[in-house]
């Protein structure tokens, strides 16, 4: 009973990765297709979700790794976080748009152990480079327990602070003092954790709401509680970190960027086809190979009612034709085939 082609579906599923199931179904097929079958062609698709190696170990001094999440509404109005990984090699790019060289991209199932997730990052890394040559590997993120478990599978690993992440606690945290601002970018550059609650409380004695005064404190504690990682940055060789950018470009521009709701199932499915593409994995949508014995069976009844119908027109062509085959009566195997259709005696 299939009516849409595997082909058609394989060119569904891949629009389906950057627009809608909605407009998929109807830029990708002849006649619209419903954004439900769309789905469903979605979720046939068998994914790949770990880090692949090219089979050759490449050599490389220094390494970058790279993660933060994806905030995702669900249909049942709660939001999920899904993660993103990345390891590359650094900046490549001779220009001022940074180019990420030989990046291989990861997301993880939302309910999947943290642990499992790092050992698959590890293992990549110990198949695709030449570990005896590597020097260190920088681990950035925003500071979140998830990502600082990645310091325990990672050999010569150093953490570092997204300074995306910085700026927006900084910022917050002195919103009501603006004059201290430059006094504290230079705490935060040379500075210590007492000067930090200096600054702290010199911003909560301006703050005249408790949920100010909440905010300030969660915005203290996160600068405290992750100031080694701050000061790590501090090191000339330090770099930077854009997973606020991959975050957006490979999740977010298809996931939450726009009003919308997603089962768990689908959110998983998706992430791990953006992931795919981004790294450059083919997505192939099996085709289903037909059973070399098989064949199409009819009821008997249906039969007999076709045959019923096809020989009532045969019968009423007949009385007004006259084929002289027929009237020379020389059996051949023409002869015998009209002969057959004519009266009913012919074993199709």
């Amino acid at each position: 009973h299939q009516q849409i082609g595997d082909d058609v579906r394989e060119d569904l599923v891949l629009s389906a990765v950057n627009v809608s199931y909605q407009k998929s179904g109807k830029q990708s097929a002849p006649k619209p297709v419903s954004k439900s079958s769309v789905a469903n062609y979605v979720g046939n698709v068998k994914v790949q979700s770990a880090m692949q190696s090219d089979g050759k170990k490449r050599i490389c001094r220094e390494l970058y790794v790279e993660a933060d999440e994806d905030h995702v509404a669900l249909q049942n109005g709660k939001n999920v976080q899904v993660r993103l990984v990345y390891v590359h090699e650094g900046n490549i790019s001779d220009t001022k748009r940074a180019q990420l060289g030989h990046v291989r991209y990861l997301t993880w199932p939302i309910d999947g152990n943290t642990d499992d997730m790092w050992e698959t990052i590890a293992t990549y890394i110990e198949e695709q480079y030449d570990t005896d040559k590597l020097e260190r590997i920088w681990l950035s993120g925003d500071g979140a327990e998830w990502i600082d478990k990645g310091e325990e599978w990672l050999i010569k690993c150093r953490r570092l602070l997204d300074r995306y992440h910085v700026n927006k606690r900084f910022m917050s945290l002195t919103a009501s003092v603006p004059y201290l601002r430059g006094w504290g970018r230079q705490v935060l550059k040379h500075g210590t954790k007492g000067q930090i609650n200096i600054l702290y409380e010199h911003a909560a004695e301006k703050a005249d709401t408790k949920n100010k005064q909440k905010q300030l404190a969660e915005d203290a504690r996160y600068l405290l509680s992750h100031w080694d990682q701050i000061a790590e940055g501090r090191a000339s060789d330090a770099p930077g970190c854009s997973a606020e950018g991959h975050i957006s470009h490979v999740l977010s521009a298809r996931l939450s960027s726009r009003p919308m709701g997603w089962s768990i199932t689908g959110l998983e499915q998706m992430a791990a086809l953006r992931v795919m593409d981004a790294n450059g994995t083919p997505i192939i949508y099996e085709r289903k190979k037909p059973d070399a014995g098989s064949s199409y069976c009819l009821a008997p009844k249906i039969l007999s009612d076709a045959a019923v119908n096809v020989q009532g027109r045969i019968d009423s062509a007949m009385k007004n034709i006259r084929l002289p085959i027929l009237a020379a009566g020389q059996y051949t195997p023409t002869f015998m085939a009209l002969k057959g259709l004519a009266y009913r005696n012919t074993v199709i």
